[in-house]
Order: structure tokens, then C-alpha cells, then sequence
């Protein structure tokens, strides 16, 4: 008697595997998805950040407030017992940007000696026994400063590792031939954090009076006879160039402006 022809091993009952071919059409349609995902999901991430340095320049606005408030000074001012000597132009003290506006304010709101400008605040082993024991005008914890263009403790704008920069700060000055002009804000307070300026330092502040002038809508602005600018890059990580929306794509953003400028008028 002839047996039944074998026709293979037969497959053993249970659940069905997927083929290697479905296996890889499932995995590139999940790389297809991530990929058009992942521009909303940085905007996503940039803008919790933008709304963390927004969050940050409004703590220090608020600081340099209680600062002038027991001292009798904004943070920088002549006078300021922080501040060393000389009178004068109160801007005197950045000394034409050897030490930023960003290194004044945190001298001054964490309590930093200026000669200790040069000691590593943003580690905390340093900070554990000299900051933080002390008095601050602003919450303060080490991830706060960084290491920028060279100038340590300047004050970060909350971005996280390598795309971190400093909040500028420009003290106007209140003398009687800069007073109610832009020029009372000077670039050089800050300029070394803005790598995309010219070279000329004429070309750099005339360039920043112009931003200022734009800002300045009204005669009102807090950017017009104003006591103080605070300020913080934009999502691209630039200072001073307009915001422009891609009339293709809302919400993305094509050139970046400054998401975070805060100023307060002089009484």
C-alpha cells in the first residue's frame, strides 16, 4: 500500500509570527512617524525652555527690585556697595565689558564679591559654603551661572547643557547727556555673549539702538528712558533680530527674536 506523500514538517498549532518583511515595514513606518514628529517635538521642548528663561528674567526683575529697595541702588549703580570705587557713569562699573552686565547682576542679586568673579560658582562645591549660605535677592542654585565667551558666572537663561546663554543686563545711565536717549543703554555691557555682531564697536551700538528704537514703540516703553533692560536669546539663540512666523508651516518659527526682554522705567 502506497504511504501519503510528506508534505514537510506541519507547523505546530500557536500564534503566527510576522515575517521579516512585515517586521520591516512596521519599523519604517514608525522611523517615517518619528521623523515627522520630531520638528513639533523640539519646538515643544525649545518653547518649555523659552517659558523657563521667561520665568528666570522675571525672578531677576523682581530681584534687582528688592535690591534698589534695601540699597537704595539698582545693582551696578554708583555708590552700590557692591561696586568698586569711583564715581561717575554708573555703567563704569562693567569697565567697557571686562566684567558683562550678566557678571554685575549676579554679583550683586547671589551676593558674589567682585573679586570673586573669578572663583566657579556654577560648581557646587564652591557655591555650597559661600552662596547659598548667604543672603540672595533671587532664588538661586548653581545651574543658574555658566561659563560663557570666557566670563564665568554669568547668569544662564535656563537652556539646558551647551545651548544655554546668559541674561544681558543693561543698566541705563543717568547722566544728564544720555538720559531719554537710547544710547543710555550701552552694547558693550554684553557684547561678548552676541557672536553674530560686527566687529567695529560703533557698527555694534548703533546696530542695539536701533533694536531698542524698534522696541520702543511708544514714548511709554519700558525700553525708553527705562532703568534697566533685561534680556535673554531667542529660540534660535540670538539676541537681536526680529521674529518672523513661516506663512507655510504656523508655528514654526523661520528667524528668531528675542523671547524674553524685560525692563522697568525709571521713577
Amino acid at each position: 500500500m502506497r504511504k501519503p506523500e510528506s508534505r514537510g514538517t506541519p507547523r505546530p498549532p500557536g500564534p503566527m509570527g510576522f515575517t521579516l518583511v512585515e517586521l520591516m515595514v512596521v519599523i519604517s513606518i514608525i522611523l517615517l512617524l518619528a521623523m515627522l514628529l520630531m520638528p513639533t517635538i523640539q519646538m515643544i521642548i525649545r518653547q518649555y525652555y523659552a517659558g523657563r528663561s521667561t520665568v528666570m528674567v522675571k525672578s531677576l526683575h523682581n530681584g534687582a527690585l528688592l535690591y534698589q529697595q534695601e540699597t537704595k541702588f539698582l545693582p551696578g549703580e554708583k555708590k552700590d556697595p557692591n561696586v568698586p570705587g569711583g564715581t561717575g557713569d554708573p555703567r563704569l562699573a562693567m569697565n567697557n565689558g571686562s566684567i558683562t552686565g550678566s557678571q554685575v547682576l549676579a554679583a550683586c542679586l547671589f551676593n558674589i564679591e567682585y573679586n570673586e568673579l573669578n572663583l566657579d560658582f556654577s560648581d557646587r562645591n564652591v557655591a555650597k559654603g559661600r552662596i547659598e549660605a548667604s543672603k540672595t535677592y533671587a532664588a538661586f542654585d548653581p545651574e543658574y551661572l555658566i561659563n560663557y565667551a570666557g566670563k564665568l558666572n554669568s547668569i544662564s537663561d535656563g537652556f539646558p547643557n551647551k545651548k544655554a546663554k546668559p541674561i544681558c543686563y543693561f543698566l541705563a545711565s543717568n547722566k544728564a547727556e544720555y538720559v531719554g536717549k537710547v544710547s543710555q543703554f550701552r552694547i558693550a555691557d554684553n557684547a561678548a555673549y552676541m557672536e553674530d555682531l560686527p566687529s567695529d564697536p560703533a557698527e555694534q551700538q548703533q546696530l542695539f539702538e536701533d533694536w531698542v528704537d524698534r522696541r520702543a514703540i511708544t514714548p511709554n516703553s519700558v525700553f525708553n528712558n527705562g532703568s534697566f533692560i533685561l534680556l535673554a536669546p531667542g529660540l534660535n539663540r540670538q539676541y537681536i533680530v526680529n521674529d518672523v512666523e513661516d506663512p507655510d508651516a504656523p508655528g514654526q518659527i523661520i528667524q528668531d527674536d528675542i523671547t524674553n526682554d524685560y525692563g522697568k522705567r525709571r521713577p
